[in-house]
Parts: C-alpha cells; structure tokens; sequence
C-alpha cells in the first residue's frame, strides 16, 4: 500500500536544479473508472510495469519490471495517455518531498507528492510554505486523468476566477499562455499556430497591467515575447498563404506560386531559440510586482488605453483604409477581444457581448490580412485582379463593424462592463 499526500506547487524552491533529479515518461494501458490503471513507465532506462487500485489518500500498488524491447513494443498503444515529468526530490525534515516538472502539454503544472509510513505520519505532516493547495483526492490531477484531459482548466483558463486577486490572476494567466505556448513548440510536431496565438494572449494580459507592472518591466517582457512570435512567424505565414490561395483559385492554377510559398512552409523555424525566449520570461513573472487585489484598480487604465487604442485605429483606417491601417486594427481589436475574456467577471453578459463583437471582426480582418499579404508576396497583377472583390467586400465589413464595436468613448464602455462606477 502507498500512503502519500498531493500538493500543488505555484512557486519551487529556487534551488530546485541541485536536487537529485528522475526524467520520467509515463503511459497508460488500461484506465478503469474505479481508479484501476495499468501503466508502463520508463525513467533514466528503467521501464516498469505497474498496476493500481483505488484513490486518495491510500492505494494499492504493485510494480513489475519490464525489459526494454518489452516497453518499446507497449509504449505505442499508450498512445494520446502520456505524461512526460522530470522528479525531484527535495529533502524535508518530516520525509522527501517529490517535486514533479511536467512537459510537453501539461508545461507549467508542478506538483508535489510525499508518501509516508503511515497515516497517522500524514496527518501530522506540517507542509513548507512553497507548497500550495492540497490536491490529495482531486482526481483532476491525478496522472491518469493528466494524461487523457490535460492540464485542469481552473490553471490554464483565460480568465479570473470569480474571487481571484486581480495581479494574481494575471500572473497565472501570462504563465499559462507561455506554458502552452512552449508545450506546442516542444512536441514531435511543433504546432507554430497555436503557440503564436498563446504569445498573443500573453501580450494582452500584459497591456492590461501595464500601470502595475511599470513601463521598465512592461517593455521588456512585451518585447521577448514579441521577439519570439516573430521568430516563428515566417513558417506560420508561409502556410497561411498557401491555405488563402487554396480557397481562392481552383487546383492546379498558380502553380508555380504555389510551389514556391510551400518551399517557404517547409522551412523549420527556429523553434529552440524561442522557447528558451520565453522560459526566461516565464522565470521572471514570479518577481513581478502586481498588488492590486480589486478589479478595478487593476484594470481600469489598462482596459481604457487599449480601447483608446483601438478608437484610434479605427479613425486611421477610415480616413486610410490601407493594408498596414487595417492590420494595426486587426491587432487593436485582438486585445479589445482577449482582455474582454480576462474580465468576464465584471460584468459577465456584456463582456461576452463585447468579446464576441471583437472576435468576430477580428476574424474579418484576418480574413483582410491573410489575402493582402497573399499578394504582396505573390506579385501578381493575375491573382490580384481575382482577390481584389473578395478585398474590397472584407474592407467595407470591417470598417462598419468596428465602427460599432468602438461606438463609445473609454470612459463609457469601461463603465458598461463594471469597471467604473
């Protein structure tokens, strides 16, 4: 029987890189709702097999090992059921604390696990202050359930909770769109797309506590995590490009072209400089300075400067409807629509009101950007002729759209959705 209790972990210990360390990969074969499980792992060359019953505080457990051709031959139908995790184990002076550092889609959960002889040495366990919440029972973090759902939403959710203090919900927003961000690039198969959405996220929840942050520490993170999106995005625009001209002519015409932006979309981005961008930013959010608990001392300048913002984009891109006008709108009316998530609570049916006004005219926009940077690459007067219709109609959507999502001054909208009084 194992006796152990499950903690959370938001801040490791400092030191956490001089403890002994364990890298493991962990799949399951067989999940039954009871809590029974049948799982192989493998850590530093050793591969067990292990079998499980129960949940909670106390459960039944018994290991078998397993030769290597033996794991090789079981690890692929664990497939879509693993957790990869590196153990520490950090002394304590009751009994060895495992710290685990997970990787791959579940980056950014640290949890913590202690077993122990016996309940009674459980109950009278006294926890160092790194770590958080309890999780003893929470079946949400238990491995099985890790390596099948992922990370529980309450972590990675794009929002505050309903009693979440405002500078904290912010730091555990920015962390969690950097850790899935580098869970996308750190997969066999890096998924650019949506690791560059995930930096986008991040740099809205920045602008919105940039009055809390300081400007010094705002321009610094704002810029890495730009940098980083930027150095993925030459594969990500070469692939949209290839998917725009797909659904605007039929196969086989523009060939040449054709080939030529899929030369650029095979060309691998630089996928380890970025990701270790932002472990360097991810590292320096636990010294940032974010102390307003409320909402609206939080969060009320941030939200009036990005709507100020993007009423100002909007007047430039009516007086100007060029191509560079239109895109800062598109990226104006992205922050409008991610901070409007962050803020559900303060208003919740007219901040999802006004997200899905600002997602749905930045999907328009996209729209606009994706055929607009098709042609400027393509430099064809053909194809330009073909999309020029398709341009003009998503330009006069977007510029009557916007013109309703900013329809009030700051001091108006920020007062609809609760943050003024």
């Amino acid at each position: 029987m194992e006796i152990e209790r499950k903690f959370l972990v938001r801040e490791p210990p400092a030191d956490l890189d001089v403890y002994p360390v364990e890298h493991i990969e962990q799949g399951y074969l067989v999940l039954e709702p009871g809590g029974g499980e049948l799982r192989i792992r493998r850590s530093d060359g050793r591969a067990k097999l292990t079998l499980k019953q129960g949940s909670g505080l106390v459960r039944a457990e018994e290991e078998l090992t397993l030769a290597r051709d033996r794991f090789k031959r079981l690890w692929p139908l664990t497939a879509e059921r693993r957790v990869v995790k590196s153990r520490y184990r950090v002394p304590d002076e009751a009994a060895t604390i495992e710290v685990d550092v997970y990787a791959g889609r579940h980056t950014g959960l640290i949890v913590a696990e202690v077993e122990f002889a016996s309940v009674r040495d459980s109950e009278e366990f006294e926890p160092p202050a790194w770590l958080s919440e309890e999780l003893t029972g929470d079946d949400r973090y238990a491995n099985r359930t890790l390596a099948v759902d992922g990370v529980p939403e309450e972590l990675r959710a794009y929002r505050l909770g309903d009693d979440e203090h405002a500078g904290e919900g912010v730091r555990r927003i920015v962390r969690a769109q950097i850790d899935a961000a580098i869970g996308d690039l750190e997969g066999d198969e890096p998924d650019v797309h949506s690791a560059r959405k995930h930096l986008k996220r991040a740099r809205s929840a920045l602008r919105l506590v940039r009055d809390e942050l300081g400007d010094d520490v705002y321009q610094r993170e704002n810029t890495a995590l730009r940098d980083a999106g930027r150095r993925l995005s030459g594969a990500r625009d070469a692939q949209v490009m290839v998917e725009t001209l797909d659904e605007l002519v039929d196969d086989g015409a523009f060939a040449d072209l054709r080939s030529r932006l899929e030369a650029g979309r095979g060309k691998a981005p630089p996928v380890d400089d970025a990701v270790a961008e932002l472990r360097e930013v991810r590292a320096r959010t636990a010294v940032w300075d974010l102390d307003a608990p409320e909402v609206p001392e939080a969060f009320l300048p941030g939200f009036e400067r990005i709507y100020r913002r993007g009423r100002k984009a909007l007047r430039r891109a009516r007086k100007d409807p060029t191509d560079a006008a239109l895109h800062e709108l598109r990226k104006r009316v992205k922050d409008l629509w991610y901070v409007s998530e962050i803020l559900r609570p303060a208003h919740p049916k007219r901040t999802k009101r006004l997200a899905k006004r600002a997602d749905d005219l930045s999907d328009v926009l996209g729209d606009h950007n994706d055929v607009a940077v098709l042609s400027e690459n393509a430099g064809s007067a053909e194809l330009d002729e073909l999309i020029a219709p398709r341009r003009a109609k998503l330009r006069r959507r977007a510029l009557k759209d916007g013109k309703r999502l900013y329809a009030r001054k700051s001091g108006r909208a920020s007062r609809r959705i609760g943050l003024r009084v």
